[in-house]
C-alpha cells in the first residue's frame, strides 16, 4: 500500500502568498483601467465643453489637438493594460487553484 506523498504545510502559506501577490497586481491593473476610462471620459467632457465656450478656431483646434494626443496616448496604454489584465488573471486563477488543491489535499477545506 503507498502512501501520498508528505506535503509540507507551509506550502499553504507560501501558496497564499503568492496568490495574494497575484490578486494585488490584477487589482492594480483594473484600478489603472477605470482611472483611464474616466480620464478618457473627462477629455471628451473637456472637448464638448470648450466647443461651446469659445469662438476662436484657433484656440480650439490647437486645444483639440492636445485632447487627440493625449486620448491617443490613453488608449494605447488601455490596450496594453488589456493584454496585461488578461495575463494577470491566467495567473490569478492558477494561484487560486493551487491553494485550493493545496488545501484539499492537506485536508483544510
Amino acid at each position: 500500500m503507498t502512501h501520498p506523498p508528505k506535503i509540507d504545510p507551509r506550502l499553504i502559506k507560501v501558496a497564499q502568498m503568492v496568490k495574494d501577490q497575484n490578486m494585488a497586481a490584477l487589482a492594480k491593473i483594473t484600478t489603472r483601467q477605470r482611472e483611464i476610462k474616466s480620464a478618457i471620459a473627462n477629455l471628451d467632457s473637456a472637448r464638448d465643453r470648450l466647443d461651446q465656450s469659445t469662438d476662436n478656431f484657433a484656440q480650439i483646434s490647437a486645444h483639440h489637438q492636445w485632447l487627440n494626443q493625449k486620448r491617443r496616448a490613453l488608449s494605447i496604454e488601455a490596450a496594453q493594460l488589456a493584454a496585461q489584465s488578461q495575463t494577470a488573471k491566467a495567473t490569478a486563477a492558477r494561484a487560486v487553484g493551487r491553494l485550493d488543491v493545496l488545501e484539499k489535499v492537506l485536508g483544510k477545506s
